[in-house]
């Protein structure tokens, strides 16, 4: 998940574990670079209807692009007139087309957050809670399971949660398919206790959760590799550590035909380590490729949002550190076709306010810019690698005036070689 800058009063110093004297200096190069915006359009089902649909997860469905999240808005829009809202939560996923194919909220009542992933022969699986419709912040009235096999619903069955767990589906980790089985990890919490993650791990058609270790974690991700295992990605108070300081961790459990090998999982790297309560950690992200890992994070504090990349990670080995942006307000990593890594920054001119888009990847040991759009976006998106060269990206866009959608979904499709 991707996780915005909090607030804070005064920063502290940090400390980046393998990243002091003995490191290279960073070095972040690319001038200016004419913008290549292969595509911006907007969800527009065949009737003219406008659609928001939260990005939450973007993935492609019989190589077709489709996002799902919640919430989801309808618009009906009009020549000289204002915007009608037509409906809330109806849907929680839209094929992008054109014309866009919207999916019906299976419960038909609203939702909070939705994870989800593709499977096998056109079908996707879903988690999502019901919320109490008039709260705010959202209160949980139930956890659901539900697969959807490109045209409909073909199964929804409620989650398996132990009583007095509230589970925060936007602080947990993604949904992943590991061989036939699905695995996420869960933001647990229970009434004034402190909170942990569970575990959740659907097999055979069974849903099977345990707690993880006592851990104050922050932030959680999960990334599987078919050759080296199931990886972990935690952020946040590290238990291992004298006094209060905060740690990037990474670890790593094997398989065995598609099997956890029930041996514990191993720490494979302490990526970085901040001390204090501010900087704060956000927008991590992992990549894992033969073993290999790059794990990417940014710093929050006053002076801005500074991100780094850790590359090269694995078992006895540090990786090397780049700087990847001074200000960014939102970071995401990916793998591209090539197996080459890549960055999508929305950098932030701290004088201007001004946005900006900024395509990033590695020439050796630098990151270089290699494209560069004005940012439309109102808040966080989400990006997606589209072809050897292309970077698609999913967000909100809110309209300025009375005659546009309030809020709509807009993508864009970035390029690097245009």
């Amino acid at each position: 998940m991707q996780h915005s800058a909090g607030s804070w009063t005064k920063a502290v110093p940090m400390l980046l574990v393998g990243a002091c004297a003995n490191d290279p200096a960073p070095v972040l190069t690319g001038g200016p670079v004419a913008p290549c915006i292969l595509e911006q359009s907007t969800l527009v089902l065949a009737d003219g209807t406008e659609l928001f649909v939260e990005g939450q997860d973007v993935f492609q469905v019989r190589g077709e692009w489709m996002q799902a999240g919640a919430p989801s808005y309808a618009w009906s829009v009009a020549p000289g007139r204002d915007a009608i809202n037509l409906s809330r939560d109806a849907y929680v996923a839209a094929f992008h087309g054109p014309p866009a194919r919207a999916i019906s909220n299976p419960l038909g009542r609203r939702i909070g957050g939705l994870i989800s992933t593709p499977l096998e022969d056109g079908r996707w699986a879903a988690i999502f809670d019901e919320v109490h419709p008039d709260s705010m912040p959202t209160v949980p009235l139930g956890y659901w399971y539900g697969e959807h096999d490109g045209e409909e619903w073909s199964l929804l069955e409620p989650l398996p949660v132990p009583a007095g767990s509230e589970l925060s589906l936007r602080e947990s980790s993604g949904l992943v398919r590991v061989g036939d089985r699905l695995l996420w990890i869960a933001y647990e919490r229970r009434g004034l206790e402190q909170p942990n993650l569970r575990r959740y791990e659907r097999a055979d058609g069974v849903w099977r959760s345990e707690p993880l270790p006592d851990e104050s974690v922050e932030l959680v991700v999960l990334e599987v590799d078919g050759g080296s295992g199931i990886w972990m990605l935690l952020a946040g108070e590290d238990p291992d550590l004298p006094g209060f300081q905060k740690s990037i961790r990474l670890y790593r459990e094997g398989l065995v035909e598609g099997r956890r090998e029930g041996t514990p999982r191993e720490l494979v790297s302490r990526v970085a380590v901040v001390q204090g309560s501010v900087p704060e950690i956000v927008h991590t992200s992992l990549q894992v490729r033969d073993g290999t890992a790059a794990v990417s994070w940014a710093l929050a504090s006053e002076v801005g949002v500074r991100a780094f990349a850790r590359i090269g990670v694995g078992a006895g080995r540090a990786g090397d550190l780049v700087v990847l942006d001074d200000n960014a307000l939102h970071l995401y990593s990916m793998t591209l076709p090539d197996g080459s890594l890549a960055w999508v920054a929305e950098h932030g001119e701290r004088e201007t306010q001004r946005k900006e888009l900024r395509l990033l990847r590695l020439d050796e040991s630098r990151v270089v810019t290699a494209a560069t759009a004005p940012s439309p976006f109102t808040g966080f998106f989400r990006a997606r690698p589209s072809g050897p060269n292309e970077v698609l990206l999913v967000g909100a866009q809110m309209g300025l005036v009375p005659t546009e959608t309030p809020v709509r979904s807009l993508i864009l499709r970035l390029s690097a070689s245009c």
